[in-house]
């Protein structure tokens, strides 16, 4: 095929197509567009009416009788609820006494006697004194108490460690609650 036009007008036949190509899709995003906001207002809207009419449903069902009772039962729920982790949380800081007294009873090795133990609820701490027969053992006694998962920073003066043997001794160390480092 035998082209005639001259190469100034080949040129604005381009020019003109790709202009007609640019406007159809400008036309064809600009209407694609518009549709696109009218479905989002449309949705918009009924999303909006829904929300008014379950908030007056809501207004309703609080004001009536009935949920003037749940309302209540809510509240009464939530105090128990607290009232329920408060005492938990109690039994969880605190450890029975026999159960710590037991447990310092299995823990003290041969040659070493227990004459006074005291515990201080206030502040978890327990006071041992006593009597060993060595220094290695109540060393192994100190050792021992520091190993266990309910007692930490024992504390044993230098001043109970200054005879070789029959060494009368005291011990200080805390309980381990919840909260206590580890």
């Amino acid at each position: 095929m035998l082209n005639l036009l001259p190469p100034y007008r080949k040129k604005d036949l381009r020019n003109e197509f790709v202009w007609r190509k640019l406007t159809v899709f400008f036309w064809l995003f600009f209407t694609v567009t518009v549709i696109f906001i009218c479905l989002l207002t449309t949705t918009w809207s009924y999303i909006t009416i829904q929300q008014k009419a379950i908030n007056q449903l809501v207004l309703i069902a609080e004001n009536s009788d009935s949920g003037q009772k749940i309302k209540n039962l809510e509240q009464e729920i939530q105090q128990t609820n607290d009232n329920l982790t408060y005492l938990n949380q109690l039994n969880l800081y605190t450890m029975e006494t026999s159960a710590v007294v037991n447990q310092i009873c299995q823990l003290i090795p041969d040659g070493v006697k227990i004459n006074s133990l005291a515990i201080n609820r206030d502040n978890q701490e327990c006071f041992v004194g006593g009597h060993a027969d060595s220094r290695q053992q109540l060393l192994n006694f100190q050792n021992t108490l520091e190993n266990t998962k309910i007692f930490y920073s024992v504390e044993l003066p230098l001043s109970n460690l200054l005879k070789e043997q029959n060494l009368i001794f005291e011990l200080s160390f805390n309980l381990r609650t919840n909260d206590a480092p580890k």
